[in-house]
């Protein structure tokens, strides 16, 4: 069996106490779970750490099945690109939710093998109720069906009482024409968007539009706000800038509006206490990654 250190193309510095990662093609160069991680441990009082891995594709299964055999490995955080290439070794077990997703963002040791979650569609939903938002007989229009889009429309499905409540836009819709026949949503092209404005109750902006890479774009323009209905509510999964074009419109149209800032910490605590087996301490571990810098 290969050293981990082999494996990886940063320097790390392991010890004898467990530890967790983040597994992605370069996470040590600006990934934010480990600095909220391990300041959370710090104040916890938790000997362990989170650790960057930074991995090459082809390293990816032996690397697994090297952290399988480490009995100091708890679990691990997964980013880009290896959400769903991380699936295809059938080393992760999955529920059904997380099955239909086809990608997860977190996995941890469950008995003898590892366990595979996606906590990002449950951080949405904390978000949408933490604005007091009712999702029974609520239409939705979800913008964009990528990784996080996927958990959404899977997580927030289950919250809708009607078949196609949930109205899912975009402009490849081969890719999740299974999902979302399983969801019973009502898939539409990018195009058609504009048409059911007047008809919807919750917005979600689940592209990369608007974000710190496409500042001047957004996924609905200006003129077409006045089509929302008066109680239309616009969430935007995108933080950096806190205030996206799509939500800056929103705003000056009287709207209410929450950007992604609460919902990228959620689904950090969510996955912390998944991995750690920390029960009942949502609060306190929000309250103490929030204060991180």
């Amino acid at each position: 069996m290969l050293r981990i250190e082999e494996l990886i193309e940063n320097k790390i510095k392991l010890n004898k106490n467990h530890f967790c990662t983040i597994l992605g093609s370069n996470p040590s160069k600006g990934a934010r779970s480990p600095k909220l991680w391990n300041y959370t441990y710090k104040k916890m009082d938790i000997s362990r750490k989170m650790i960057a891995f930074d991995l090459k594709k082809n390293n990816l299964k032996k690397l697994l099945l090297t952290l399988k055999q480490n009995e100091k490995f708890i679990g691990s955080a997964v980013t880009n690109p290896y959400k769903e290439e991380i699936l295809k070794f059938k080393l992760i077990k999955l529920n059904s939710i997380e099955r239909d997703i086809g990608a997860i963002n977190c996995f941890y040791r469950y008995k003898k093998s590892f366990l595979g979650i996606n906590t990002d569609g449950i951080a949405a939903i904390d978000t949408l109720k933490k604005n007091k938002l009712n999702f029974k007989n609520k239409k939705i229009l979800l913008l964009g069906c990528g990784g996080a889009g996927k958990a959404i429309a899977s997580y927030i499905s289950s919250k809708i009482y009607k078949k196609n409540n949930l109205i899912i836009s975009v402009r490849k819709k081969n890719k999740i024409k299974k999902l979302s026949k399983k969801l019973n949503c009502n898939l539409i092209d990018w195009e058609k968007r504009i048409h059911y404005l007047s008809d919807v109750d919750i917005v979600i902006n689940a592209t990369s539009l608007g974000n710190i890479n496409n500042l001047k774009k957004t996924p609905i323009n200006k003129s077409f706000f006045k089509k929302f209905k008066k109680n239309t509510f616009f969430f935007d999964i995108n933080y950096q800038p806190r205030k996206t074009l799509f939500l800056k419109y929103a705003d000056e149209s009287g709207f209410r509006f929450c950007n992604g800032l609460h919902m990228i910490l959620s689904q950090a605590v969510i996955a912390f206490n998944v991995v750690n087996k920390i029960n009942s301490k949502y609060n306190k571990t929000y309250n103490l990654m929030r204060m991180v810098k």
